[in-house]
C-alpha cells in the first residue's frame, strides 16, 4: 500500500491565525479590566473625599451650635436655610439657593439648617461634584443629623 503525503502548511497558517486571535482577545480583556478598575478606584477616592467634606460641614455646624445656641437658631428657618460653605480657614457661610464649586474648584458643599418642632435643628450637609446643575447628577453625598441645645 502506498502512503500519500498531505501538505500541512495550510493547517499551520490557520493555527497561527487562531493563536493570534486568542492573544488579541486576551490582551484586550486585560486592558479593559485594568481601565475599569482604575476608573472605579478614582471614583471611589473622589467619593471618599466628598464624604469627608460633608462630615466637615456637619462638624462646622456643630461648632457654631457649641459657640452659642441663640446665634445658631437665627441661622436656621422652618423651611430650611441653605448655606454655601467653602474650605477657607475660617470657612465662609454664604446664604444662597445655588452654590458654585467652593472646595478645590471641584466640590460644591452646601449646609441646610432647618428648625424642627422639637426645638432642635436638622442639619443636612451635601457635597456634589461634576455637573451640579444636572438634577440627575448622581455624583453627590448627603449627611443629615439633628442638633439640640444641650448646654
Amino acid at each position: 500500500m502506498k502512503k500519500c503525503k498531505v501538505d500541512q502548511q495550510g493547517q499551520s497558517l490557520i493555527e497561527m491565525i487562531v493563536i493570534v486571535g486568542m492573544v488579541v482577545l486576551l490582551v484586550t480583556g486585560i486592558v479593559a479590566g485594568t481601565t475599569a478598575s482604575l476608573s472605579r478606584s478614582e471614583t471611589s477616592q473622589t467619593r471618599s473625599s466628598a464624604l469627608s467634606f460633608a462630615q466637615a460641614g456637619i462638624e462646622l455646624a456643630r461648632g457654631i451650635r457649641d459657640n452659642g445656641w441663640n446665634t445658631f437658631v437665627t441661622m436656621g428657618s422652618s423651611g430650611g436655610a441653605k448655606y454655601c460653605v467653602n474650605s477657607n480657614s475660617p470657612p465662609e457661610w454664604t446664604e444662597s439657593e445655588t452654590c458654585t464649586p467652593n472646595i478645590d474648584s471641584k466640590f460644591t458643599r452646601s449646609v441646610t439648617l432647618e428648625l424642627t418642632p422639637a426645638s432642635g435643628m436638622k442639619v443636612t450637609s451635601k457635597v456634589a461634584w461634576g455637573d451640579t446643575t444636572d438634577p440627575l447628577n448622581k455624583n453627590k453625598v448627603e449627611l443629615t443629623t439633628y442638633l439640640t441645645q444641650w448646654k
